[in-house]
Order: C-alpha cells, then sequence, then structure tokens
C-alpha cells in the first residue's frame, strides 16, 4: 500500500486552462495519507507537452501527514516568466532525508496541461525563440552605460579606479 495517494488538483479562480500576461496559477490539492510521514514536500514540474523539463518550485517549508487523514493545501505558483506556449505540470509529493536527499512518496504526471500566454513579458520587435532559447525567460537584463575615460593605463568609472594591466 503506498504512504500517500494524491486524490485530486483543482485549479482555482479560472473557467479554463490559459493563463494570459503574468497570471498566477492557484489550485487546491489534495492527497489521502496512509502512513504518518515527516519531513515532506511539495514539488511542483513544469514540463513541455514533449515532456522537456523547464521549471521546478517546491514548497519552501518541510510538513507532515498524519495516517488516515487527507491533507487539502491551496497553492500559488508562479509561472509567469514562462513563455507562450502548452505545458504539462508534474506534482510531487516527496520525502527528504537528513542529508538532503530525497524520496518522492507519489507523483501526478501530468496533474493537469495548461498554456501560458504572455503577449505583455516584453516589448521587443522580435518573437521569443524558445527552440534556441529556452521557455522561460528571465527579467530583462538591467543595463547602464557607464563614460569612461582612460588615462595611462587608468581606467576611471564613478569615483573608482582601476588599474588595467596591459
Amino acid at each position: 500500500m503506498p504512504q500517500a495517494k494524491f486524490n485530486y488538483l483543482e485549479l482555482l479562480d479560472k473557467d479554463n486552462n490559459i493563463f494570459i500576461d503574468g497570471e498566477k496559477l492557484r489550485c487546491n490539492i489534495n492527497w489521502k495519507n496512509y502512513d504518518n510521514l515527516d519531513d515532506v514536500q511539495l514539488r511542483f514540474e513544469v514540463r513541455t507537452i514533449d515532456d522537456t523539463p523547464v521549471a521546478a518550485a517546491v514548497s519552501p517549508r518541510r510538513f507532515s501527514c498524519t495516517k488516515n487523514t487527507e491533507s487539502v493545501y491551496d497553492i500559488e505558483f508562479d509561472i509567469s516568466r514562462l513563455v507562450t506556449g502548452k505545458y504539462q505540470l508534474l506534482v510531487v509529493l516527496c520525502e527528504i532525508g537528513e542529508l538532503g536527499g530525497y524520496r518522492d512518496v507519489d507523483c501526478v504526471y501530468p496533474a493537469c496541461t495548461f498554456e501560458v500566454v504572455n503577449s505583455k513579458l516584453n516589448n521587443y520587435l522580435f518573437e521569443w525563440n524558445k527552440k534556441q532559447w529556452g521557455s522561460i525567460q528571465l527579467e530583462d537584463l538591467k543595463i547602464n552605460e557607464i563614460k569612461e575615460k582612460q588615462n595611462q593605463n587608468l581606467l576611471y568609472r564613478e569615483n573608482l579606479i582601476v588599474q588595467i594591466y596591459i
């Protein structure tokens, strides 16, 4: 008999599974506990439809489950940096060992499929090339021009002097 078994994942505040312009995935997740479990965490893994791993997030703290009870959690999952595309969600309950190793207690794959439409992720004149750059678009680079003066192997930058070796 398993130690725990997932019953369901229910999307909240949604009539469909399409997330637009930075919406967060909110859901209720429920599982049955057949044994006492200590030091467990919940892990959400995002994969493309062709099963390529994209990203993962884990619960920030460990928790315990009591035998012969049901656990229900309200989850908020920030998927706002995913680029436009279709994805699958793998939900895993895992037990964490003393040395940081883990053992998956139960998982559901796919727990749900969803689509992301992120038209406001950037203001670029080009389409995001996820085959070359991946399915996660990180925040834009913060870039500031630094006025440089070179004077006899010294580079002056905003009150800092850095020796340049030539």
